[in-house]
This record gives structure tokens, C-alpha cells and sequence, in this order.
């Protein structure tokens, strides 16, 4: 509908297709682990107006208030790492002068509790015990050196008070015989003395636990006692934990193949 009427001393203009229009892709939110996927068509506009980006809102609650965020001319944008529950979206249209000219429906959807854990390799060993001087596991089962990971943990939790990862397990024992743990063992330890320790490094910003710092390095080993080892706070990305162990035996240790079960548990703090 168009029209036009005019005078000596103006012009009017009568019907919607004289003023500018926006015309709105399909905006759409979708919950993918932690994160929320957002995308939309590309918007179109005329008579005036230009499309000069977006922004998009986020509200833990239906009808905002929201917090926006500014985009150029993109048509999609993950919000990372939420922690679990419900958010709602939502799009605005903006023109050359960053002035809103047009505003999606709200799209909500919930974010479910996060929770990853893997361990790289779940038998690893030292090779032959000796009372010379420490022995570090590996893999392949032969001794390596103490900057060699034995295996990896990766974690992930988007728990908003992050996660706690623990171990339990005996002593290492060859029939009736064991090799202690220890609370203080320092460097490679003391040969010629039988203990047993574990240390952690990270990729991340994890706190290892006191007595388990592989930057000192650090070994303990509490038996058949759920032990923490690490502790994050808040949402986090995947971040991988380099595990490590140490033994050193006494001569008068009885010879046979020494081993242990250890169980790694992560627990989210939500």
C-alpha cells in the first residue's frame, strides 16, 4: 500500500511501504555440554536502513533483564562455559548508528551439569625396583626419569564451584611384603629406602594438593585413604594433569613384582 497527497506547501506520504523495513532471520539457541550454541538468518533491510551487526542478550530468567553483547555481521556466537540451569536469549538487530531496528522472539534452554574425566593409560609401571636409587614409572613399564608423565587425567566441569579429584588405593605389595607410602618424600627421595609417592603437574589453573607438587618436586602416597590431589574453582575447560610415581627400595627388600590398584575419582562441586 502506497500513496501520496501534496499541496503548496507540503507533501504527504500514506502507507508502510515509505517507511524503512527490517526483515528477521530465524534465531535459534541450542545447549551443547556447557555451552550455548546461538545462531540466526542473516537480517535485511531498506529504505534507510542497513544492517551494521547484532547483539545478543543472555538472562537467567524468561524476559531479561538481560546482558548484551555486540557483534558485527556474524550469524552465530557461543556463549562458553555456564554453569548448569536455565537461560534465556535473545537478538537485536542493529543499523548504522548501533540503534536497535529489530528484535527476535526469546529462545530458552537449560544447561545441564558437566562432568569429564579420562585417564590416558590405566597400567603403568617401573620396570625393576632398585636399591641404588629411585625408580620412575612409565608407561611401557620401564623406569623413566621424574619429568616423564607416567599417564594423564583430562578434566571438565562446569560445576560453579569447580571439582575435586581424589585417589584411593593399598600399598604397593608383593605377596606379604609392601613398600610404604610416604607424606615427605623431596626430589628422588632417599635410595636405599623403601617408599612410594605420586605427584601432579597441570596444563591449568588447578591447585595441587600440599605434598603432591611436581615443581618441587613433591611424592605422598596415604594407603587405602581417599586423598585429594586437586581442587579447581569455578566452571573450567578441559585441563589435563600430568600424573607421576616414585619408588625406592631398600636392599634388604624382598624380591617380586610389587603392584597396586589405584582408583581416581572426580567430583563436581555444584
Amino acid at each position: 500500500m502506497i500513496g501520496s497527497g501534496a499541496s503548496a506547501s507540503f507533501e504527504g506520504r500514506y502507507g508502510f511501504l515509505w517507511f524503512p523495513y527490517v526483515v528477521k532471520g530465524i534465531f535459534t539457541a541450542v545447549p551443547s555440554g556447557s555451552d550455548a550454541n546461538l545462531s540466526w538468518g542473516a537480517s535485511t533491510a531498506g529504505l534507510g536502513w542497513n544492517v551494521s551487526g547484532y547483539k545478543t542478550g543472555i538472562s537467567s530468567v524468561s524476559g531479561g533483564p538481560y546482558t548484551y553483547t555486540a557483534h558485527g555481521l556474524i550469524t552465530n556466537y557461543t556463549y562458553p562455559s555456564l554453569t548448569p540451569g536455565d537461560y534465556c536469549f535473545i537478538l537485536q538487530t542493529l543499523d548504522t548508528f548501533s540503534d536497535v531496528i529489530a528484535t527476535s522472539q526469546e529462545e530458552c534452554i537449560t544447561i545441564q551439569a558437566v562432568l569429564t574425566f579420562s585417564i590416558s593409560d590405566s597400567a603403568v609401571g617401573f620396570g625393576v625396583l632398585s636399591s641404588a636409587g629411585a625408580r620412575y614409572a612409565t608407561t611401557g613399564g620401564g623406569s623413566g626419569s621424574d619429568t616423564v608423565d607416567a599417564h594423564t587425567i583430562v578434566a571438565s566441569s562446569n560445576a560453579p564451584n569447580g571439582y575435586t579429584i581424589t585417589y584411593n588405593g593399598p600399598l604397593l605389595t608383593s605377596g606379604v611384603n609392601t613398600i610404604p607410602g610416604s607424606s615427605s618424600i623431596s626430589g628422588s627421595g632417599t635410595p636405599g629406602t623403601s617408599e612410594f609417592g605420586i605427584s601432579l603437574s597441570t596444563s591449568g589453573s588447578a591447585t595441587i594438593s600440599s605434598g603432591y607438587q611436581h615443581s618441587g618436586p613433591t611424592w605422598s602416597f596415604v594407603p587405602s585413604t581417599t586423598t585429594s590431589v586437586a581442587t579447581t574453582s569455578g566452571v573450567t575447560t578441559p585441563e589435563t594433569f600430568g600424573v607421576r610415581y616414585i619408588s625406592n627400595i631398600s636392599a634388604s627388600a624382598p624380591a617380586g613384582n610389587y603392584n597396586t590398584d589405584i582408583t581416581y575419582v572426580i567430583t563436581g562441586n555444584f
